[in-house]
Protein backbone atom coordinates (compact mmCIF):
# COMPACT_ATOMS: atom_id res chain seq x y z
CA UNK A 1 0.00 0.00 0.00
CA UNK A 2 1.51 3.37 -1.00
CA UNK A 3 1.81 5.82 1.88
CA UNK A 4 1.33 9.58 1.86
CA UNK A 5 2.25 12.34 4.28
CA UNK A 6 0.03 15.39 4.56
CA UNK A 7 0.90 18.43 6.68
CA UNK A 8 -1.55 21.26 7.22
CA UNK A 9 -1.90 24.31 9.43
CA UNK A 10 -5.09 26.04 10.52
CA UNK A 11 -6.30 28.71 12.87
CA UNK A 12 -8.82 27.90 15.59
CA UNK A 13 -12.20 29.57 15.37
CA UNK A 14 -14.17 31.20 18.17
CA UNK A 15 -16.28 28.04 18.24
CA UNK A 16 -13.26 26.17 19.61
CA UNK A 17 -13.18 25.71 23.36
CA UNK A 18 -9.75 24.81 24.75
CA UNK A 19 -11.36 22.42 27.21
CA UNK A 20 -12.26 20.29 24.17
CA UNK A 21 -8.63 19.40 23.43
CA UNK A 22 -8.65 16.20 25.49
CA UNK A 23 -11.83 15.01 23.79
CA UNK A 24 -10.46 15.92 20.36
CA UNK A 25 -7.25 14.00 21.00
CA UNK A 26 -9.06 10.90 22.24
CA UNK A 27 -11.54 10.84 19.35
CA UNK A 28 -8.82 11.49 16.77
CA UNK A 29 -6.52 8.82 18.18
CA UNK A 30 -9.30 6.22 18.06
CA UNK A 31 -10.29 7.16 14.50
CA UNK A 32 -6.70 7.29 13.28
CA UNK A 33 -5.90 3.92 14.86
CA UNK A 34 -8.93 2.31 13.16
CA UNK A 35 -7.86 3.70 9.77
CA UNK A 36 -4.11 2.99 10.23
CA UNK A 37 -3.29 6.70 10.12
CA UNK A 38 -0.40 7.98 12.21
CA UNK A 39 0.96 11.45 12.79
CA UNK A 40 1.61 14.34 15.10
CA UNK A 41 -0.57 17.27 16.23
CA UNK A 42 0.77 20.60 17.50
CA UNK A 43 -1.52 23.23 19.04
CA UNK A 44 -0.47 26.52 20.62
CA UNK A 45 -3.92 27.81 21.69
CA UNK A 46 -4.34 29.71 18.41
CA UNK A 47 -3.01 27.50 15.60
CA UNK A 48 -3.04 23.82 14.75
CA UNK A 49 -0.38 22.08 12.73
CA UNK A 50 -0.71 18.40 12.00
CA UNK A 51 1.12 15.71 10.07
CA UNK A 52 -0.97 12.75 8.90
CA UNK A 53 0.57 9.58 7.45
CA UNK A 54 -1.22 6.60 5.95
CA UNK A 55 -3.02 5.44 2.84
CA UNK A 56 -3.96 8.18 0.41
CA UNK A 57 -7.69 7.48 0.72
CA UNK A 58 -7.72 7.57 4.54
CA UNK A 59 -5.48 10.62 4.86
CA UNK A 60 -7.58 12.48 2.27
CA UNK A 61 -10.78 11.51 4.10
CA UNK A 62 -9.47 12.87 7.41
CA UNK A 63 -8.09 16.05 5.85
CA UNK A 64 -11.38 16.75 4.06
CA UNK A 65 -13.27 16.37 7.35
CA UNK A 66 -10.85 18.85 8.98
CA UNK A 67 -11.43 21.41 6.21
CA UNK A 68 -15.20 21.20 6.93
CA UNK A 69 -14.80 21.31 10.74
CA UNK A 70 -16.20 24.57 12.10
CA UNK A 71 -13.44 24.68 14.72
CA UNK A 72 -10.81 25.27 11.99
CA UNK A 73 -10.43 28.22 9.66
CA UNK A 74 -7.79 29.24 7.16
CA UNK A 75 -6.80 25.60 6.65
CA UNK A 76 -3.66 25.56 4.54
CA UNK A 77 -2.10 22.48 2.97
CA UNK A 78 1.65 22.73 3.56
CA UNK A 79 2.90 19.41 2.22
CA UNK A 80 1.47 16.38 0.43
CA UNK A 81 3.83 13.67 -0.76
CA UNK A 82 4.27 9.96 -1.21
CA UNK A 83 6.61 8.43 1.36
CA UNK A 84 8.49 5.17 1.73
CA UNK A 85 8.11 4.99 5.50
CA UNK A 86 6.36 6.78 8.33
CA UNK A 87 8.09 9.28 10.60
CA UNK A 88 5.36 8.86 13.25
CA UNK A 89 4.68 5.16 12.93
CA UNK A 90 4.08 4.71 16.67
CA UNK A 91 1.86 7.77 17.12
CA UNK A 92 -1.91 7.70 16.60
CA UNK A 93 -2.07 11.47 16.61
Amino acid sequence: MPLVRLIYASKKTDEWNESEIESLIKTSQERNHRHLVTGCLCFNRKYFMQCLEGSRSQVNLIYNSITRDKRHKEVELLCYQYIDERDFGEWDM
